[in-house]
């Protein structure tokens, strides 16, 4: 797949994800599992991409969605993850990440909000998750990471699309890991 990282093991599950926006068929929010150190977050970051851009196959790299992403500075993704040497994320977070679930996107036509470590949403944070899932605005995407054995409640769980990455095999591997 062009314009993807350069993750061998993950080009099935991007292909994937652009054959479910070629078809219109996108869930409101992905679980994403894997082992660490995988890339599910470089996953995510490439899906966000790939979703705000309006071209397919998408990310084109030319677009104004591709050149924000490029900057680093795309209003419409937004990542949450534990702060400041926290093990946790707490409800301000999923409280902001509300806040913008409930605004309008500002160039494209779809946000995309990425909880990186979801299995480390303190009890009141994914209680406060569960009504945006629940009742997601049409214009969000929730893509929600997981370390594979770490526990996740099961309302969170019952109410996204689950993708499980792979791992490379160990050739694989050590290709890239020469390459890099």
């Amino acid at each position: 797949m062009s314009n993807s990282p350069d993750m061998p093991w993950l080009v099935q599950a991007w292909q994937a994800l652009q054959h479910r926006l070629d078809g219109g068929k996108l869930p409101h929010a992905w679980l994403i599992t894997a082992e660490a150190g995988v890339g599910k977050r470089t996953w995510a970051d490439h899906a966000a991409h790939m979703l705000v851009c309006g071209q397919s196959p998408a990310p084109c790299g030319q677009c104004r969605q591709c050149q924000l992403v490029a900057g680093g500075s795309h209003p419409d993704i937004r990542a949450y993850g534990p702060e400041n040497r926290s093990r946790v994320i707490k409800v301000s977070q999923i409280r902001e990440l509300i806040g913008f679930a409930m605004t309008s996107p500002q160039v494209s036509h779809r946000k995309v909000a990425i909880i990186d470590r979801a299995d480390q949403l303190n009890p009141s944070a994914a209680n406060a998750l569960l009504k945006t899932l629940e009742e997601p605005p049409e214009d969000l995407v929730l893509i929600l990471l997981q370390e594979c054995g770490r526990p996740i409640l099961p309302t969170i769980r019952s109410r996204c699309q689950v993708m499980t990455l792979p791992a490379p095999g160990p050739g694989q591997a050590l290709v890239w890991l020469q390459e890099a």
